[in-house]
């Protein structure tokens, strides 16, 4: 496999290799210029330092993962009384499919929680008590 440069890097990503350079930089694994060969692991450093600039985490990233958005946007003309007047008319929609596996996987950690707290609840209100039978029988032993 050949050796990617800082040069073949920044055509490939279609940013100026200054910047390039002075992103590395930043990123804390300077380089002298253009020529000098770039690891898959400075590159994984320098993702890692750009998503954390620019405010992508991981979390997010994986929030995202099983969503589809489709925004859809319909201009028309509707004509009035006459046809010398005309109103536009713009109508957007909005439509999110989320894979079933992570509304599964939601759904179930949410009974979970809400199982664990139901417990929670009766284990606190209800104190345990005995029966009457068990109390007579300790106090005519007694």
């Amino acid at each position: 496999m050949a050796a990617v440069t800082v040069k073949t890097l920044a055509e490939r990503l279609k940013v100026p290799t200054d910047r390039l350079l002075a992103q590395f930089e930043k990123a804390g694994n300077p380089m002298s210029n253009e020529d000098q060969a770039v690891s898959q692991e400075q590159q994984r450093v320098l993702l890692e330092y750009l998503r954390q600039a620019h405010g992508t985490t991981k979390k997010t990233i994986s929030k995202t993962v099983g969503k589809v958005t489709l925004k859809r946007r319909t201009k028309e003309e509707l004509q009035a009384d006459s046809k010398s007047k005309s109103v536009s008319v713009e109508v957007r929609k909005k439509r999110v499919y989320v894979k079933r596996d992570v509304v599964e996987e939601e759904k179930l950690a949410a009974q979970a929680a809400a199982a664990a707290e139901k417990l929670a609840d009766e284990a606190i209100e209800s104190p345990v008590e005995i029966p009457a039978t068990e109390a007579a029988g300790k106090k005519a032993k007694a």
